[in-house]
């Protein structure tokens, strides 16, 4: 181990795995005790038995890390499977969507920030997409308690032109931050995206927003609802965080 860098143990679910160079992979990867992090897998850092089996994405592993001061990339030696959620990579339409979880941890949680809560939360829906809940309704939830964690849920409780609280059909729009009542909503607002959001999506979005993480992914929710209150949170993820998701494209409600 050279001078400038640590060992550490860590609890970690696999985001990404890239080839580079041979038999060397670039793993992004989501710590429990660091956060989202950059990791190198050499050639030659596992045994070839395990080589094999190599480093898959979705799965949980512990590995052990040698954290490097001098860069944001860092290298694994080794690592073992805690939980290869195997029953996911079966179901379709769970797999799509577990794909989907893993690339808003990816393209929006910051490096090097650990969150416990966020961890959690991705370890549960996992579980709960593998124990046969909904995927579409746990995709929604995860997106709307990730939200939420980074302090970017779309304003739902009153317009956000006159501040009156919201009692009938709005629209979203997205430079505004959330929904504008039909009194107060100009026409196309100048050109930009907006979206008509029924009371009954309204209604929906502020019921789940106030869950818990430890509740929720068991709801039945109908098919025109949630496809439009994951588009809502297409343009707000696209506009407020100026991220275009590919899991979008590939996922039809």
């Amino acid at each position: 181990m050279g001078r400038n860098m640590a060992v550490k143990r860590v609890n970690a679910f696999v985001l990404k795995v890239d080839p580079v160079r041979e038999n060397s992979q670039l793993v992004n990867i989501f710590s429990f005790e660091y956060g989202r992090l950059k990791t190198l897998l050499k050639a030659g850092r596992q045994s070839a038995a395990k080589r094999a089996r190599s480093i898959e994405q979705l799965s949980e592993y512990e590995i052990l890390i040698y954290f490097r001061e001098t860069s944001e990339l860092h290298l694994i030696s080794q690592f073992s499977i805690i939980k290869d959620f195997q029953r996911i990579r079966e179901m379709r339409y769970g797999l799509f969507h577990s794909i989907a979880i893993i690339e808003h941890i990816l393209k929006l949680m910051p490096l090097n920030e650990p969150s416990e809560k966020i961890y959690n939360l991705l370890k549960k829906s996992l579980i709960a997409i593998e124990g046969g809940c909904d995927a579409r309704v746990v995709y929604l939830l995860f997106r709307l308690y990730l939200l939420k964690h980074l302090g970017l849920l779309p304003q739902t409780e009153v317009c956000t032109s006159c501040s009156r609280k919201l009692s009938q059909d709005a629209y979203y729009v997205p430079y505004k931050g959330g929904l504008v009542c039909a009194e107060c909503f100009n026409g196309e607002e100048n050109g930009s995206i907006f979206m008509k959001s029924s009371m009954a999506l309204v209604k929906l979005l502020r019921s789940l927003s106030s869950l818990s993480l430890n509740g929720g992914f068991e709801a039945r929710i109908g098919d025109e609802l949630l496809r439009d209150a994951n588009r809502l949170l297409d343009f707000h993820i696209s506009y407020h965080l100026d991220v275009q998701l590919k899991s979008t494209e590939f996922l039809r409600f």
